[in-house]
């Protein structure tokens, strides 16, 4: 094909997709290719920006007849092969006068015909060089609600207005962190199996905590019979025991779902869980996070959602006031709460990101808190969503032998969330506060039979010196030091 047919077949291709009257992807602006044998001319590419108003388009010089290289979209789970541009861009799956809208009502770029094909949102189009093409949103934008399609050229590609930014292939990523709880999670894996949400694209990664019962050896076992996950599921192996913010956060930063859902070992998803906790998110675009209502084994409710810290819920726990003025997971329908559990939490994985992921100093406890409060202040939402039912074996309140670290790090970073988003005056009277519940619940103990007064008097003296004690930071860096002895 001659320079002029390539030019005349490119400009019919690129109106076909871009259609009449979207003020963001404009057709192809180019000099003249009179020079085009001898590499003169230069192109310019399709991209979301007024190129008019942005005055960033650089024009590259090219080979007019190399063909545009298109790399995997990962739509259907094949590698699409590079393509003359006639047929990446030819045959939109709407006729060109249509809008061009997306099922979120916005215009974008036109869906085109598989194998390249933008699904849904966060589809990235990717050079063939390695580099990634970003689809995150510029003026004003919602990210990946538009394309850009570049010509390799010297092992790169122009920069019209492209931001990087990371692509997201699957729908859903399901993020479970382990310690030491083989079982349980063998049975969270199968109810992922089972009741997870069905028509979407999803992932399964599993973080083992450096356990050592054999955690890791048996979720490989049971993935490779022939009902497991199969390539769905992603075993990381810990060489180190963390925290469960570090953790999570690990996670996060692996996951390739444009939704998270973080999962505890102990958690047991029920039928309709997932669907009513992405349902949540969809309904509302301010929500960044949803937790779900949480059972014990036999079936009750447990508390599972709560207003944020401070001076009032202070108060109001002192006066044994929590259950109706703290306490918020109540009633059949969903609501905004302060904060949620994370045994069981779906949330926006941009959002996340934004504000920071997880705060690593929170070993474990309130760390979940602490990510809440950020994403409030950042104008979000969380929600507490009673129609996902999830059972909550609740392994470390069972595990008796490590109750006093347990009780050492809750009140630990308690004390550390009341200190990061409250006056120190606030934080010092709130410890006074729990205390004092915890002596008043230690003298009707000991009249009140199956409680224990020693429990109650330990929690009292560790909400008033969180300082002291050891917890389970500690706990995690002896088992670290000892296991670095042994493989040494």
């Amino acid at each position: 094909m001659d320079a002029a047919g390539f030019d005349a077949e490119l400009e019919q291709a690129l109106r076909a997709v871009v259609g009449v009257g979207d003020q963001r992807i404009h057709r192809a602006e180019h000099e003249p290719l009179a020079g085009a044998r001898s590499g003169a001319a230069g192109q310019r590419v399709v991209n979301g920006e007024d190129p008019r108003t942005v005055g960033q388009q650089k024009p590259i010089d090219g080979r007019h007849r190399e063909p545009l290289q298109v790399d995997d979209v990962r739509t259907l789970g094949r590698r699409a092969q590079p393509a003359h541009p006639g047929q990446v861009l030819d045959e939109p799956r709407r006729p060109p006068s249509a809008p061009l809208e997306t099922a979120l009502g916005r215009s974008a770029v036109e869906e085109l015909i598989d194998p390249v094909a933008l699904r849904r949102r966060d589809r990235a189009v990717v050079e063939v060089a390695g580099e990634q093409l970003d689809l995150s949103a510029g003026g004003g934008e919602r990210r990946a609600e538009r394309a850009v399609v570049g010509r390799r050229e010297g092992r790169r590609i122009d920069d019209l207005d492209a931001h990087r930014g990371r692509f997201c292939p699957v729908d859903l990523s399901y993020c479970v962190v382990n310690t030491n709880g083989r079982e349980l999670l063998l049975a969270c894996l199968r109810s992922i199996r089972d009741y997870g949400a069905g028509g979407i694209e999803a992932e399964v990664l599993v973080l083992d905590n450096a356990s050592d019962d054999g955690s890791a050896d048996a979720v490989e076992a049971q993935n490779a019979a022939p009902d497991g996950l199969g390539g769905a599921l992603r075993l990381i192996r810990g060489e180190r025991r963390e925290g469960k913010a570090a953790l999570d956060s690990r996670l996060l930063r692996e996951a390739r779902g444009e939704i998270c859902l973080l999962l505890n070992e102990d958690s047991e998803l029920l039928p309709g869980a997932v669907d009513a906790l992405l349902g949540a998110l969809r309904a509302d675009g301010r929500a960044a996070a949803a937790g779900a209502r949480l059972l014990d084994p036999s079936g009750a409710a447990r508390p599972s959602a709560w207003r944020l810290p401070g001076l009032g819920t202070s108060i109001a726990s002192a006066l044994f006031l929590h259950r109706l003025l703290v306490t918020q997971s109540r009633g059949d329908r969903t609501r905004t709460v302060g904060w949620v559990q994370s045994a069981a939490l779906a949330v926006r994985r941009d959002a996340v990101a934004a504000v920071g992921y997880l705060d690593p100093e929170f070993f474990v406890y309130s760390d979940e808190t602490d990510l809440c409060k950020r994403l409030h202040d950042a104008g979000r939402r969380v929600l507490y969503v009673p129609g996902a039912r999830v059972v909550h074996h609740e392994q470390l309140a069972t595990d008796r032998a490590a109750g006093e670290r347990r009780v050492v790090e809750f009140h630990r970073n308690r004390d550390l969330y009341l200190r990061k988003h409250h006056p120190a005056a606030v934080a010092s009277l709130a410890r006074w506060l729990s205390a004092w519940a915890y002596g008043v619940r230690a003298l009707a103990a000991r009249a009140l039979p199956g409680h224990d007064p020693d429990w109650y008097r330990l929690h009292a003296r560790q909400a008033l010196h969180p300082d002291r004690g050891q917890g389970l930071r500690e706990a995690a860096e002896r088992y670290n030091a000892a296991r670095a002895t042994r493989a040494g």
